[in-house]
């Protein structure tokens, strides 16, 4: 959806907003139009006022959803690099913001003037602000599952760590098979010094034996 860019003022805030707090509060701003949507649709029927206030009340409280959304929306976007598919989903929540108090002025005109006209102009503003979210929601669903947007780096290290843990894993099996060429050289080398030595040993012994020989034949021959 392209529309024409718009910067909401900034809000001071008196308190420190942690980060990623954007996740947990844009389900409110996502369910609270599609569920007045619904109400009003009943209210057409059942024609309760009871339901017209709980309409109303869910109206602010999803005005208020929509700008605690952009807002932390905001701070969670200082840590990634603002693209532009991140900026068109920013601006799409701007308009959001927007429509969502613009639903509540009109809720309050069909309140008041009770004319079937102003209440069609503000199912019809109502209608809209609902494909709005529904717009939005699935921006950020591309941003969080297709693009990685905040969780991109995490599933990095875990790759890297994976990655290391295979590299770790083949030199271990390499070096595995080096202690075993290793003993392989080393039992060969026992195998023929002890050979050797069997061998020396019977060449000394045939040695004393000759020479007890040569001996005991010099002393029979004095």
């Amino acid at each position: 959806m392209n529309l024409p860019p718009i910067n909401l003022p900034k809000i001071p805030i008196p308190f420190e907003v942690p980060q990623m707090m954007h996740p947990c509060i844009i389900h409110f701003a996502i369910a609270l139009p599609v569920v007045i949507l619904f109400l009003e649709i009943i209210n057409l029927i059942v024609k309760k006022r009871t339901i017209g206030v709980i309409s109303f009340l869910l109206a602010l409280f999803s005005s208020v959803a929509a700008i605690a959304a952009y807002m932390t929306g905001n701070i969670d976007a200082n840590l990634v690099n603002m693209d532009t598919v991140i900026q068109a989903h920013k601006n799409l929540g701007a308009y959001v913001v927007l429509i969502s108090m613009v639903v509540v002025v009109f809720k309050l005109f069909s309140v008041m003037m009770r004319t079937g006209i102003v209440k069609a102009i503000y199912l019809m503003i109502l209608i809209v602000s609902v494909g709005f979210v529904a717009n939005e929601a699935m921006s950020g669903k591309i941003l969080v599952y297709q693009d990685g947007v905040n969780i991109k780096q995490l599933a990095n290290v875990k790759s890297e760590n994976k990655n290391l843990n295979i590299e770790i894993n083949n030199l271990n099996a390499s070096n595995q098979q080096k202690v075993q060429q290793l003993n392989k050289v080393i039992k060969s080398l026992q195998e023929q010094l002890m050979r050797r030595n069997t061998k020396q040993i019977v060449e000394d012994v045939n040695d004393s034996v000759e020479d007890n020989v040569k001996s005991d034949t010099n002393i029979t021959a004095i």
